[in-house]
């Protein structure tokens, strides 16, 4: 199934499947789908976890936001634990090699945010994938030396962004998605 569509299903499962998960029966037209009833068991889960704790529904799901120095989707926020500890989880087909690291930016993204938007008392406790072929949820503390050394690293970016300093590399990236571009600025040189 394309990714697009299931970021979609992701993204309003709890509108659509909220009394299915409180009631705990799965509904026929996810039954027969691999990947969707895996993510109504780990939303089932979370629901059995919750109960008198805290709201099991996003906070929010595929949010668009944009601070003063970047912009990204963030695929779901959720609470954990109470109102005040946020998750952020994003879906992933299976692992790769940057997962780590794009939730780091997606962490600071929303720390920026947050701090922009004036949201005090909320804060980041933990970091995830939710791996959709196989409905494994990967979860990780929100590590603040990792948030540091990540922060500065995109500050250094931004500083040769904004300096104009853009050095061409010769060697390519196995899993990059951008080697059309690197090539292409390879040929004007």
């Amino acid at each position: 199934m394309n990714g697009i569509k299931l970021h979609q299903f992701f993204a309003t499962f709890h509108q659509k499947y909220y009394l299915s998960i409180e009631n705990n029966l799965v509904p026929k037209k996810l039954a027969d789908e691999l990947i969707k009833l895996l993510f109504w068991r780990y939303q089932q889960t979370r629901y059995q976890k919750s109960i008198g704790e805290f709201s099991w529904t996003p906070l929010w799901t595929e949010l668009s936001i944009m601070s003063k120095t970047q912009r990204g989707i963030i695929d779901c926020i959720e609470l954990i634990n109470n109102d005040e500890e946020l998750r952020i989880i994003d879906y992933k087909k299976n692992k790769y090699k940057n997962d780590l690291k794009s939730l780091y930016f997606y962490a600071l993204l929303l720390e920026d945010y947050m701090n922009e938007m004036s949201w005090d008392g909320l804060t980041i406790k933990e970091i995830g994938c939710y791996y959709y072929l196989n409905g494994k949820l990967s979860v990780k503390k929100y590590d603040f030396d990792i948030r540091n050394k990540t922060k500065e690293k995109m500050n250094f970016i931004l500083n040769e962004i904004k300096n104009e300093i853009f050095i061409s590399q010769n060697n390519e990236c196995n899993h990059c998605d951008l080697k059309v571009i690197c090539q292409i600025e390879r040929r004007n040189y």
